[in-house]
């Protein structure tokens, strides 16, 4: 099916780039002092609401997206899911990274290792419960959204599944076999990544790692 297709790439794209940026503002956040700290971090906090309330900046979004040739695009979608899952997503990476302690970063120093490969070698597998929380998040806040995709794609072949889903109640009536068959479709990829990254959301892996 299309609209599944479709909603699957959105969401992936919208989880890789967003655990990236998530986890490199997380980062800088906890572990450097700069210029302009406290206002970002101000700036995540008024960004957490956009996840859940993402249907009242359909209009300032539209008028933006339109008057820069960006609507009904195939990578209009995963900006906007990204746009307003990742204040959050980097807020959850906030609470994960404070618990790994800052002296794995200054013993990886000692040894040579440079900022990315502490990042992405040493911080990032100890991190892995507050990144599987942060894609949950931004997967749910892909996959389940409506309103924003309805508006600023107008083509059948860019449709996610959930505006896939809405076009089977027409005017006439609603064709309950393909209603029923989409709303299926939309069910199980969602309890597929639950299963695989419900695993990771543990706790106690950074235990050991630095003695006294």
């Amino acid at each position: 099916m299309t609209g599944v297709r479709n909603s699957l790439l959105y969401s992936l794209a919208a989880i890789l780039c967003g655990l990236f940026l998530a986890l490199t503002a997380a980062y800088a956040m906890s572990r450097f002092r700069f210029r302009g700290k406290k206002i970002f971090f101000i700036l995540i906090l008024c960004g957490i609401p956009l996840s859940i309330g993402s249907a009242a900046m359909v209009v300032p979004n539209y008028t933006l997206f339109s008057a820069i040739g960006m609507t009904n695009k195939w990578y209009t979608l995963p900006i906007i899911y990204i746009a307003y899952n990742l204040p959050m997503a980097i807020w959850i990476m906030m609470s994960g990274l404070e618990a790994v302690p800052v002296e794995i970063d200054e013993a990886a120093k000692i040894d040579g290792a440079g900022r990315w490969y502490i990042l992405f070698r040493i911080i990032l597998p100890l991190s892995l419960p507050s990144l599987a929380s942060s894609a949950l998040f931004i997967f749910l806040g892909a996959w389940n959204e409506f309103v924003t995709s309805s508006v600023l794609v107008s083509s059948s072949y860019l449709y996610p599944i959930q505006v896939s889903i809405y076009n089977y109640m027409g005017f006439y009536g609603r064709q309950w076999g393909p209603l029923t068959a989409a709303a299926t479709a939309a069910v199980i990829p969602t309890l597929i990544v639950f299963t695989f990254l419900g695993r990771l959301l543990i706790s106690g892996l950074t235990s050991g790692s630095v003695k006294d």
